[in-house]
């Protein structure tokens, strides 16, 4: 589907989740940049579903308004997708990408607890999430809640996934990467930066 090009946005929301999901946070971080550009299409994304799965499946579906979260949270309209995330989690609370979207927009508006909370929420359903380890910490050193913080570093690198964290990591220890740049870093040049 991506090979085609598509102009409407849900298909890269699917595979920034996707990235997420396997810590591939710089694919996703161009996912979410490649969406902002794209139609935001609920009732396209709806037809497509119903057709592919043959069921009803309408706009108030928990998926579509998923898709709607992802476009706010793309969009950097983070009151907006607690809103719509709150939508969806009352029609199905067991989405872990839905409690990755809410904590990162609680922490973008300052409220770490709340980040700490969807973060946590995220790890009781779907604990091999690993990027969700590292977010959890950075809203955990900002609450000085630093030995919580060590143990979510410190399953991250002991993670399956921990060699896609080693620039990563002390950088969000420093400060230097947090839930407002991680998906704008460019990954790629700290990895050259690193192999000099």
């Amino acid at each position: 589907a991506m090979a085609t090009d598509p102009t409407v946005n849900w298909p890269y929301a699917f595979a920034a989740t996707l990235a997420l999901r396997e810590s591939r946070i710089a694919d996703a971080g161009e996912f979410i940049r490649i969406s902002e550009e794209r139609l935001v299409n609920p009732d396209y994304a709806a037809l497509l579903l119903n057709t592919t799965y043959g069921q009803e499946i309408t706009t108030t579906h928990p998926l579509i308004i998923s898709l709607e979260g992802f476009s706010t949270f793309s969009l950097r309209q983070w009151r907006t997708t607690l809103e719509t995330v709150d939508r969806a989690l009352a029609q199905d609370g067991f989405v872990p990408d839905l409690y990755l979207l809410q904590g990162i927009a609680h922490c973008n508006l300052e409220d770490y607890a709340a980040a700490e909370e969807s973060y946590t929420n995220l790890l009781t359903i779907m604990p091999e999430y690993t990027v969700a380890y590292a977010l959890r910490a950075e809203v955990r050193l900002r609450q000085n809640k630093s030995l919580a913080a060590l143990s979510d570093l410190r399953t991250v690198n002991e993670s399956e996934q921990a060699d896609r964290f080693a620039i990563v990591i002390p950088l969000v220890q420093s400060g230097e990467i947090t839930c407002v740049n991680l998906l704008d870093t460019d990954f790629e040049m700290l990895t050259q930066v690193d192999d000099e």
